[in-house]
């Protein structure tokens, strides 16, 4: 076996990018806390010595290792992050004669799905360091986009009152949002327009305006979880807001809108008027380059589902899920949740594509339901998937990793075997996010289940 063997000597030239010192960290976790020269170029490649060049032939990346060197090669920034992270996770250490090695040969890749996206929630009990451990792990397993969605978590120059005392300030979240796009991820911003007005789970009655200025309860329906989407005061806010977090995640292609669980049993009447709404902003993000996204369920009627073998998501009446799907914009993209499905092909997903919508499909915690997820994102040719995590990420953290190995590489042996999944999860924060010693700071969580340890 052939080997390139790495010498502190060498420099590792890599392309200037948002956040240079992750890059430089991430080769140290990697070699168990050794400093490497790091030189940062404006060439779109990664050299070390004297290396080899190899084709791309039509991939996301190559890795060429030779005995004398390395290169990496790309098309885009994103292919060399990805390219990247391969490299790290390929380097090996032999203890005996205390060195750290690649094995030489060519390696190039190209994801099975092209749009892979993750959906991250900061709440405020959430903290920085679980959002750095989630950036860092959807860039190994290679995302190409990432949402997060604030819950009273921002703060805003122009709306104060949507964030909460505790929330975090743009130049406490530009590190870790430096971090996403130096690991090749495009930010997409997102904010509820419709529902969930409140920026806070239903299930426990916090508001993040109105339990600070009671005063704006007029800006909101149903007893202010919902958007009083009519006034031209709210939709100049909301303008507002998309500009701050426009600015906020910098130059991209979409814009998350939101709008699921709004009002139940409505109209025809409503579902036009939502949709006109909906319309409007999507004219306004065109004008940006952008697309909208939005949750599905409201576009779907419980009738048309009752018999389902499956528990579907579906949340208007048959007059007001018509209205919204004749009137919306095909420009818009439809985010199908579909959180209990485990068949291989989703019926909602086909009604949307048979609409003429692009469709992402959305699996959540459940490995059956990841696994659908891509299934039916293959098997429909659908544009991507994105996967969310809602509360519960805390203990279901594997399961980003194993969406992200399924939309790169599909299903091979680690998607196949979950418990093999969950420890390769550990192994990865290990190199990319480690711990140095600490029990709260280890792995995914800083809880515990059954007896103390």
């Amino acid at each position: 076996m052939s080997i390139f063997v790495f010498d502190k000597k060498l420099t590792v030239r890599y392309p200037k990018n948002p956040c240079c010192k992750l890059i430089e960290e991430l080769m140290s976790n990697a070699t168990y806390g050794e400093k490497w020269n790091f030189e940062f170029t404006d060439k779109l490649e990664i050299t070390v010595g004297d290396y080899e060049k190899a084709e791309l032939s039509g991939n996301d990346f190559v890795i060429n290792v030779s005995e004398n060197g390395i290169y990496v090669g790309a098309e885009s920034y994103a292919g060399i992050a990805h390219g990247y992270v391969t490299l790290i996770e390929n380097i090996k250490y032999d203890h005996k004669n205390d060195l750290f090695f690649a094995e030489c040969g060519t390696k190039r890749e190209k994801p099975v799905i092209d749009f892979r996206c993750l959906h991250l929630c900061l709440f405020p009990e959430t903290g920085l360091r679980s959002l750095q451990k989630s950036i860092r792990a959807a860039g190994a397993v290679k995302y190409s986009h990432l949402i997060i969605e604030f819950w009273g978590t921002y703060k805003y120059d122009g709306f104060k009152e949507l964030s909460w005392s505790c929330g975090f300030t743009k130049e406490e979240l530009k590190p870790y949002l430096d971090e996403a796009r130096a690991l090749g991820m495009e930010l997409i911003p997102m904010f509820n327009h419709l529902g969930h007005a409140s920026s806070c789970r239903g299930f426990y009655g916090k508001h993040v305006v109105l339990d600070q200025n009671p005063k704006l309860a007029y800006l909101y329906n149903l007893h202010g979880w919902e958007w009083n989407y009519k006034l031209t005061e709210v939709r100049e806010r909301l303008r507002g807001v998309r500009r701050e977090l426009m600015e906020l995640c910098g130059e991209g292609s979409y814009f998350h809108l939101g709008c699921d669980e709004a009002q139940r049993n409505m109209d025809a009447e409503y579902g036009y008027s939502v949709a006109e709404y909906i319309n409007e902003i999507q004219d306004e993000l065109e004008k940006e380059g952008r697309r909208g996204i939005i949750w599905a369920d409201m576009l779907l009627c419980k009738e048309a589902f009752k018999d389902a073998a499956e528990k579907t998501e579906a949340n208007s009446k048959k007059e007001t899920a018509d209205a919204l799907v004749n009137t919306l914009s095909k420009n818009l993209i439809i985010a199908d949740w579909q959180y209990e499905i485990t068949a291989d092909v989703w019926d909602t997903t086909r009604y949307f594509v048979g609409l003429g919508f692009d469709v992402v499909c959305c699996p959540w915690e459940k490995v059956s339901n990841v696994k659908a997820a891509y299934r039916n994102a293959s098997s429909l040719g659908l544009k991507g998937e994105i996967h969310t995590t809602w509360h519960t990420l805390y203990k279901n953290f594997p399961s980003l990793v194993l969406s992200g190995i399924l939309m790169w590489y599909g299903e091979n042996d680690m998607a196949a075997e979950w418990g093999k999944t969950r420890l390769f999860t550990a192994e990865l924060l290990r190199k990319f996010c480690p711990s140095d010693g600490s029990f709260e700071d280890a792995s995914w969580t800083d809880r515990t289940v059954g007896p103390a340890l």
